[in-house]
This record gives C-alpha cells, structure tokens and sequence, in this order.
C-alpha cells in the first residue's frame, strides 16, 4: 500500500476520533490553561490512567462482536479499591507484591462470571454485566459507605510521572496483542460467534 493510501485509510479509520481529540484539548485549554503546563502533566495523566486501562482491557470484548460490552467495569474497579482497602490494608498488608496480584485475581474472576453469563448461559453482555454492576456497587457500598485513609506510598508515587510506566506497558501490551493470531481470530469473530467456531 503506497503513503497517500495508507494516510487516506488511517484518516477513515481514526479521523472523526482525532477531530473529537483536537476539539476536546482546545476546549480543556480555554477552561483551564494551566493543566497544560508541564508540571501537571504526570498529574494529568494520573487521573486518567486507570480510565485508559479500562478502556483498553475492554477493548477486546468490543472488538469480538455482538455488541458486546462490559458495563461493570467501574463498578469492578470500586469493589476491588474497597476489598484492598478493607481487607489487605486493614490488616497492615500494603506491598505491591501482594495488592496488585490479588486485584488481578479479583478482576479476572468477575471477568470470567460475565463471560460465563455471556456465552454459556448467552445472556446478553449487556445484560448481563449490568446484573453484575448492581451486585458490585451494592456489596462495594456496604463494604465501604465512605472513602476512608490514605492511599499506599507506592500508589500515591504512580498518581504522579510515574503514571506513565504502566500506561506504557498496557500499551505495548496491545501493540504485541495486535501482532498475534489470536488478534486475527477476534476480529474474525464478527457479529456472529457461533459461526466463527465452524
């Protein structure tokens, strides 16, 4: 494929995002102008940061088909801040080593519910999810009412420039998934997953 080709298929592919992008950032910078200097960048980004890793671990449900979709993500990423709260950092447990596995652990078993829900019993994803986002901001509501104590020193470090590693790393997560057969098979999936196992 020539350049011209290539700039005209990208711009078809991400030109309306790019747009939102730029009209988005333009109106950021007239509301709050200093969120732009650089000494607020890692802040910035911070914020954002679990935003985006969401975003990207709910990408491959997207891009399978059927309209699915994952609604219970932010209730999920609530309960598994209210379960480290609670459980790890009550009892004086605040190593990485220990929280961020166990938040995996976490996300993954609710994961699999849902995709159990979704294909095995073919409830709608949509549906489906949306029971397990009641359940999760129910029991994150009675395990934790109101927010309470500082976060870890080794959190609190990631809120600021050093956001950026594990953005980098989701990304070049993707980047490496993009490479991979497994990635060909999703986007074969289309809007049909029982014919794409024929």
């Amino acid at each position: 494929m020539n350049p011209v080709a290539r700039l005209l298929s990208l711009g078809r592919n991400f030109g309306f995002a790019v747009v939102l992008l730029v009209v988005l950032l333009a109106v950021n910078l007239i509301l709050s102008p200093g969120r732009f200097q650089p000494g607020s960048w890692g802040a910035l980004v911070g914020l954002a940061a679990p935003l985006i890793g969401a975003a990207i671990a709910s990408t491959p449900v997207i891009l399978a088909g059927r309209g699915g979709i994952d609604i219970s993500v932010g209730p999920l990423m609530g309960f598994i801040n209210a379960l480290a709260i609670q459980v790890f950092l009550g009892a004086g447990i605040s190593s990485p080593l220990v929280l961020v596995p166990a938040a995996l652990l976490v996300g993954a078993l609710v994961g699999a519910a849902n995709g159990f829900l979704a294909t095995i019993v073919r409830i709608q994803p949509i549906v489906a999810t949306l029971g397990t986002y009641l359940i999760l901001a129910g029991v994150t509501l009675t395990i934790l009412p109101a927010p309470i104590g500082p976060a870890p020193a080794w959190l609190k470090a990631l809120s600021g420039p050093l956001s950026m590693l594990p953005l980098a790393l989701m990304f070049i997560a993707w980047w490496l998934v993009r490479r991979t057969p497994y990635y060909d098979q999703l986007m074969a999936v289309g809007s049909d997953d029982r014919a794409a196992y024929t």
